[in-house]
């Protein structure tokens, strides 16, 4: 057996690790300088990080909360590792009731489904299991391996009745992986909006929730770093300057499996079972996605199915559909950038340039 060097990067060894991972940096504003209340702590199989603007007297309980959802929501929903998730139930035992959050998130992922073609498709854990990348167990399969794995990937075959029963086809494997941060962020809108913060920022892995107005600019924007897909943790090529919303990179440098002179990233194409390779990416070459989206959940879906499908027309009608906007990151340092994010954004390293170029 051919021996294999692995290089797998993880996103949860430690806080600090973590938070050099995430994919979105905010950076500061300048201007006033109210301080919000920072916390850090790990659920999901990531970091999340919060910084709340409110007295600590609101702050630490509205932190307490989000992390107690989080760690909830993992447990008894979205998990596929954890016995008695909705997830899990529904892959051991083809149906599931669950409640009516969880029945419009995977009738919304079917919908993405059925927008992009099936290259987002949230039954293809038989594949993503396989590969493992960003685990201990991260292997190259076998072709054979993959083809057989991947007669259980059709999102077609996910149904949801009028009372919210959940149901796949045998032998199907549903992860919501991609998704499940976003959705994270979506759980701590809800909560900060019952509660008496001005302002927040909410990061969980790639996914960050914008929430309020930012109290340090006199616009109330938010500054969001995107990582340089070249760089190190620390540094950022660009930055955008956004109101309140969600957004959510897809990068295919955070999670990587080498074997030999071969580097694999962890963001599968449905189609083929093997990573990614759009015109993002000709080869392996870090890249990323970030999109602005409605909610945490539709960043998410989004900047997945983009960064499979990369930057064209499909993809700008895509994003038009679901209201949302891009940032395309590609190999050959060029920025895309859709809707009004070119109004929006300013390069911070010189590598990059702009595309001008606006697609109809």
């Amino acid at each position: 057996m051919t021996e294999q060097k692995q290089k797998i990067l993880y996103g949860v060894s430690t806080v600090v690790v973590a938070l050099l991972v995430l994919a979105l940096m905010l950076v500061g504003t300048g201007g006033l300088h109210r301080k919000a209340k920072t916390h850090q702590y790990l659920s999901m199989g990531t970091t999340v990080s919060d910084q709340i603007y409110a007295k600590k007297s609101i702050a630490d309980p509205v932190s307490a909360a989000i992390q107690k959802e989080l760690s909830l929501l993992d447990a008894n929903e979205l998990s596929w590792r954890m016995n008695g998730s909705y997830i899990a139930k529904l892959n051991k035992e083809g149906s599931v009731s669950v409640d009516k959050d969880m029945a419009e998130w995977i009738r919304t992922c079917s919908d993405v489904s059925a927008q992009t073609g099936g290259v987002f498709d949230i039954t293809v854990g038989k594949v993503s299991t396989l590969w493992g990348i960003g685990t201990e167990q991260a292997r190259v399969p076998e072709g054979q391996e993959i083809d057989n794995a991947r007669k259980y990937v059709n999102w077609k075959n996910v149904a949801v009745s009028d009372d919210n029963t959940v149901s796949v086809a045998e032998g199907q494997f549903v992860d919501l992986g991609a998704v499940g941060k976003g959705i994270a962020c979506d759980r701590a809108y809800a909560i900060l909006k019952d509660s008496k913060a001005d302002s927040a920022i909410v990061s969980v892995a790639g996914s960050v929730l914008l929430y309020g107005n930012n109290p340090n600019a006199k616009d109330g924007k938010w500054s969001v770093g995107i990582r340089d897909p070249k760089g190190d943790a620390n540094s950022y090529c660009a930055v955008l300057s956004l109101p309140a919303g969600f957004v959510s990179t897809s990068g295919n440098y955070e999670k990587v499996l080498t074997v030999g002179d071969k580097t694999y990233h962890h963001i599968l194409d449905p189609r083929t079972g093997y990573p990614a390779n759009s015109g993002l990416s000709s080869a392996y070459t870090p890249t990323s996605v970030t999109v602005v989206a409605p909610t945490g959940l539709l960043a998410d879906a989004l900047s997945t199915a983009c960064f499979v499908l990369g930057p064209n027309e499909q993809t700008e009608k895509l994003l038009d559909h679901y209201g949302a906007s891009a940032v395309f990151i590609t190999s050959d340092n060029h920025v895309h950038t859709t809707g009004n994010l070119a109004d929006c954004i300013q390069l911070t390293n010189n590598t990059y340039q702009l595309e001008q170029e606006q697609r109809s």
